[in-house]
């Protein structure tokens, strides 16, 4: 049987969400796909060629719910003047589906087709053609039919002479900034983050037009505490590129750790708006465990109010701070986070748990009913051990009417709960009902004649007589 106790605000096995982690394992993030990340800064590139789409702090994406639709992506590739582009190789990934790889060619007319059995996923698409830039884009199909999508692909950069401290050429044009980058890349992964900066920004000199090389240096600057340095850098690569995503996250990150709450809500939107917020989103809410873990409840909750503005449907995130704020003897705000992840998951029985706790403190028999049905359909024996501790709290508390409604309840589900008979005996004792009283006596200690309640019944009963 349930008792009314404390919520622990960490779900474990009864809730499987991917991409946040569950448990409280500390430096580990599960992914919904049987990987574990450590809690490391994540490069990922390839040498020769820069994937802009995928540098993250940290890649934490949900996988595609079962029975999602269908769809097709059929697109044309041009280049700045319009002209169709054949022979393009377009390799199609996902950061959700980690053995995806779809390679196609654009035919004759420029024009190729993907079809895709998750339109719910996030797909990145990449553009090669000699005497072009390299392009990724992310998609998102359209579910059930075909998504019209043009592309438009640069021509290739003039080629840049680098020459060396001895005045040789030791690179030219692109190539080289990523050759650089890449050093900087394995620089990073090393620890070596003032031997990382210096190939990142080399780079950046090398291309400027590589907002990657800025990005990547802004996020050094976050890992050696230099917010204001890193927002000033994302800003900066946003110049250049306004779809750098990574920057995207990264100012959020920057402008939250400097406490600028209004520049970090207008970053919020900006991710929002580009769809990588909830990966954000759930990062943060993985901040919170951690915080809480180590006992730093004010963190933990600022972290998971933040996490819910950037994915006002992080249930999660609900179920957290609701269980946080409950312990913490705020039961209002409490009972709307638990009917909030409610809205968005109804059968969710940790947040019909908490509902039924919450409105129970605040006396709120209209919502506790509501919440007891829903988990009664579940676990009708927790639902009654809750209902009944709640009962028993509102009666030695003086709010007797609240309790008999919470009682009547439990007996609809369990007509032969001992101890709802009893206090329901007392209740209607004290009203002056002394014929439904004796009833409801009697049958308690008929249920439980060994019981404490069992002796104080007989009591009550011969004074009766």
């Amino acid at each position: 049987m349930q008792g009314f106790g404390r919520e622990p605000p960490v779900f474990g096995s009864e809730q499987s969400f991917r991409g946040v982690r569950i448990g409280m394992a500390r430096g580990c993030w599960y992914d919904g796909c049987g990987v574990v990340f450590q809690r490391r800064f994540l490069m990922m590139c390839r040498p020769g060629f820069v994937v802009g789409a995928v540098f993250y702090v940290a890649v934490l994406m949900a996988a595609g719910p079962a029975g999602a639709q269908t769809g097709r992506v059929q697109g044309t590739v041009v280049d700045a003047e319009g002209n169709r582009l054949p022979g393009v190789t377009v390799t199609v990934t996902s950061p959700s589906q980690p053995t995806l790889k779809i390679t196609k060619k654009t035919n004759a007319k420029g024009k190729f087709t993907v079809a895709h059995v998750d339109v719910t996923a996030r797909y990145i698409y990449t553009f090669e053609k000699d005497g072009f830039k390299p392009m990724q884009v992310i998609v998102r199909p359209a579910a059930g039919g075909t998504k019209l999508m043009t592309f438009t692909m640069k021509p290739a950069e003039t080629v840049v002479a680098v020459k060396g401290e001895d005045g040789s050429v030791i690179r030219a044009g692109s190539a080289a900034a990523i050759q650089v980058y890449n050093e900087g890349v394995k620089a990073q992964e090393a620890g070596d983050l003032e031997a990382a900066e210096g190939f990142y920004r080399q780079a950046a000199e090398i291309d400027p037009e590589l907002a990657a090389a800025t990005t990547a240096i802004a996020a050094v600057r976050l890992l050696q505490g230099d917010a204001a340095g890193a927002a000033a850098l994302t800003e900066k690569a946003l110049e250049i590129d306004p779809d750098d995503h990574r920057a995207l996250q990264l100012r959020y990150d920057a402008y939250r750790a400097l406490g600028d709450e209004a520049r970090a809500r207008e970053a919020a939107r900006a991710l929002r708006s580009t769809g990588d917020a909830t990966d954000v989103a759930r990062r943060i809410f993985n901040e919170g465990v951690d915080a809480y873990s180590e006992g730093k409840t004010a963190i933990a909750v600022s972290r998971f109010q933040q996490a819910l503005e950037l994915d006002p449907d992080l249930v999660p995130a609900y179920l957290a701070l609701s269980a946080m704020l409950l312990d913490q003897g705020v039961p209002e705000r409490s009972l709307s986070l638990a009917e909030s992840a409610l809205e968005r998951d109804p059968g969710n029985t940790r947040a019909l748990r908490l509902k039924l706790r919450a409105a129970l403190r605040v006396a709120d028999t209209r919502a506790a009913v509501s919440a007891l049905d829903g988990l009664a359909a579940s676990d009708p024996g927790q639902a009654v051990g809750i209902a009944l501790n709640g009962a028993k709290m509102l009666y030695n508390a003086g709010k007797v009417e609240a309790a008999g409604e919470v009682l009547g309840k439990v007996l609809e589900l369990d007509p032969n709960q001992a101890g709802a008979h009893y206090l329901l005996g007392l209740i209607e004792f004290n009203r002056g009902n002394t014929a439904v009283a004796k009833e409801h006596l009697e049958r308690s200690v008929e249920l439980a004649p060994d019981s404490p309640d069992a002796a104080s019944a007989r009591e009550i009963l011969s004074y009766m007589k």
